[in-house]
């Protein structure tokens, strides 16, 4: 998985995590009790982290079939750790449901989903809006003279009074570099 932290906004950080978990097979040595070991582990320490937490994935599962060990056992992880997730319809063109949004449970970030098909590939696209606020504007105090209005004599002699011009110009170069 890949961990994204986003600057500040309004209710603090934003963490966007995505996942891709490729099927078990022989070839890659996964099993789907390793990964529920790791998806648990990341999850504990994702809902203790401040700030939005928005999970996005293709857990390769079915998450929609009821009976099946996987989405039993992926479902209390997320009970457990009050997360939810928001999509209901098919995000495969066989029918399932194997790419989800997921936030806290208490959260209202997702604020509408669209699935949509690109026809790149046998998965569809999942679009989501975030109700996310921006952060006010940082109002700055600026200080300026007009040019026009310095006292060219005086700025000057200042200039001349000034540490900066008691080195050589062999100096100088030196000086820029520190």
């Amino acid at each position: 998985s890949d961990l994204i932290d986003i600057s500040k906004c309004s209710g603090g950080c934003m963490r966007i995590v995505t996942i891709c978990r490729p099927p078990p097979s022989n070839a890659n040595r996964l099993s789907s009790t390793l990964f529920f070991e790791e998806f648990s582990t990341l999850a504990e320490q994702l809902t203790i982290a401040p700030g939005n937490l928005l999970i996005v994935s293709d857990f390769n599962f079915h998450i929609d079939n009821p009976g099946y060990t996987a989405a039993i056992k992926f479902t209390s992880i997320l009970e457990l750790f009050k997360l939810k997730w928001h999509v209901w319809g098919h995000t495969q063109k066989k029918g399932h449901i194997l790419d989800l949004l997921i936030t806290r449970a208490d959260d209202y970030l997702v604020t509408s989903i669209e699935v949509r098909d690109p026809m790149l590939s046998d998965h569809l696209a999942v679009h989501c809006k975030l109700g996310l606020q921006k952060t006010p504007p940082v109002q700055a105090s600026i200080q300026y003279k007009k040019y026009a209005l310095i006292d060219m004599d005086s700025f000057n002699n200042d200039l001349k009074k000034s540490t900066l011009l008691s080195y050589g110009h062999d100096e100088l170069p030196s000086l820029l570099e520190e």
